[in-house]
């Protein structure tokens, strides 16, 4: 099986055109099909790279096949467990190239992806990070919505969020980040973030003067299952979510930064009522997502009930979850 070659400490890494990063930590259920749409591109990528975080599943049976007949598809073993951005940063540190595409082990990229992104780029030098809209599947792998809930589409787009406190989001299995905002402006993801670092990411490029988009195409399946963080620890993720807001906002208004505790701690210390009005939207979201994800995994009667509470706490959801179906921009 290819792995990464080893490289002598006085040896120039190779420079490729466009790769593609796949961290993959026990991901055997679904990292061949992640591979497969990387293959499967109109415009084919010059290197793949599926990141080994010390998986202990053996993976690497699943793809071995595909590593054989492709001469762009390697396994890197990074040197210890790293973690989702350490991974990714692992991958942009051992392979230099002009355009690094992120795509989630479990995710599935449609195969126009790396063809209308790179036409974009290419045209377009002052975007240093594009995405685009995800087709939402579940563990099978059937689609069951639309994710279009994107609202920087525009270069007018990011110069408002650039200048705002309101914190800009993309799909991370949609994104192609441009290398020279890597080697450049030495961008990387925080390690030290265990949920919402592609937040910080992207809003940290826009600061440096970088455009970013979200282009308004299909460009990934983004899938739904019980071992997926946004899923299983939902409440979690929005509370670092909020907390990279946060730090979004110490640090355009040069206010001195704090700690997750810390920010937590403050939101405590404010009084139950205003405690409740932090979580009130955090859990309107959670009984939402997660009742979205009961329904269509089976369990009807409990994801239709968290989803009536959803639309009882906020009703706008329900317009939510129409679009969502369809397809529209919300």
């Amino acid at each position: 099986m290819l792995t990464s070659p080893q490289m002598h400490p006085t040896d120039t890494p190779p420079h490729y055109g466009a790769i593609a990063l796949i961290p993959c930590y026990n991901s055997r259920k679904y990292i061949r099909q992640a591979v497969l749409g990387l293959l499967n591109q109109t415009r084919p990528l010059d290197l793949i790279v599926v990141l080994n975080d010390c998986s202990t599943d053996n993976f690497q049976e699943e793809i071995a096949d595909l590593v054989e007949q492709h001469e762009n598809l390697i396994i890197h073993d990074n040197p210890r467990n790293l973690g989702r951005s350490g991974c990714r940063n692992e991958g942009f540190d051992c392979f230099d190239a002009d355009y690094y595409f992120l795509n989630d082990a479990d995710d599935v990229s449609l195969p126009d992806r790396v063809q209308k992104t790179l036409d974009f780029m290419e045209a377009n030098p002052n975007f240093g990070i594009v995405g685009g809209f995800v087709e939402y599947i579940t563990p099978q792998g059937k689609v069951f919505g639309k994710g279009t809930q994107m609202y920087c589409l525009s270069a007018e787009d990011a110069k408002r969020y650039r200048e705002s406190l309101e914190p800009l989001g993309l799909f991370c299995s949609t994104v192609c980040l441009r290398g020279e905002v890597i080697r450049k402006d030495n961008m990387r993801f925080d390690p030290t973030l265990p949920a919402s670092e592609d937040i910080e990411l992207w809003n940290l490029v826009l600061e440096k003067g970088w455009d970013v988009i979200s282009l308004q195409e299909y460009f990934t399946q983004y899938r739904m299952h019980d071992d997926s963080i946004c899923t299983s620890r939902f409440i979690y993720c929005r509370h670092y979510q909020e907390y990279v807001v946060n730090r979004l906002v110490r640090r355009r208004t040069n206010q001195t930064p704090v700690t997750f505790e810390e920010f937590v701690n403050s939101k405590r210390a404010e009084g139950l009522w205003k405690w409740l009005k932090f979580e009130y939207p955090i859990y309107v979201d959670y009984f939402y997502r997660t009742g979205g994800y009961k329904l269509i995994s089976g369990s009807v009667i409990k994801g239709a009930c968290m989803l009536a509470i959803s639309m009882l706490m906020s009703p706008s959801r329900l317009r939510r979850l129409i679009y969502q179906r369809l397809g529209k921009k919300l």
